[in-house]
C-alpha cells in the first residue's frame, strides 16, 4: 500500500491551497499467512470524516488470508485557509490508520 505522509504540517495557512484534483484512492492488499501463523487479533474497521472527505480502513481475516482495504477520500480541489485544519487532521488521520498492527502467533 502506498506510503501516507502528511504533507501539511505547518501550524497555519494564510493563502488558499489549490490541490490538482479532488481524488478518492482504494486500496486493496490480500494476503496469505505463513505455514505455522495465525491471527491472533484485527485492528477495528475505521471510518473517519468531516467536511473535506473520509478515511477507512477495513480488516478481514479468513482461512489463511488476510484482506486490508484502505480508502482516502478528499472532496474538494480548492481550499481557502480557513479549511486548513480539517485538511490536516484528514490527512493526519490517513497516515494513522496506515500504522494499525496485526498480531500474528505462531501455531502449536
Amino acid at each position: 500500500m502506498s506510503a501516507t505522509d502528511n504533507p501539511f504540517v505547518a501550524p497555519v495557512r494564510k493563502e488558499s491551497i489549490l490541490l490538482p484534483y479532488t481524488e478518492e484512492v482504494i486500496e486493496a492488499a490480500q494476503l496469505e499467512l505463513p505455514t505455522g501463523w495465525r491471527i491472533e487479533a484485527l485492528p477495528e474497521d475505521t471510518t473517519i470524516e468531516n467536511s473535506l472527505g473520509r478515511c477507512s480502513v477495513t480488516f478481514t481475516a479468513f482461512d489463511n488470508y488476510l484482506k486490508v482495504q484502505r480508502t482516502f477520500a478528499l472532496r474538494h480541489a480548492y481550499l481557502n485557509p480557513r479549511s486548513y485544519y480539517s485538511l490536516q487532521q484528514l490527512y493526519q488521520w490517513r497516515q494513522d490508520i496506515a500504522s494499525s498492527i496485526v498480531m500474528l502467533v505462531p501455531t502449536e
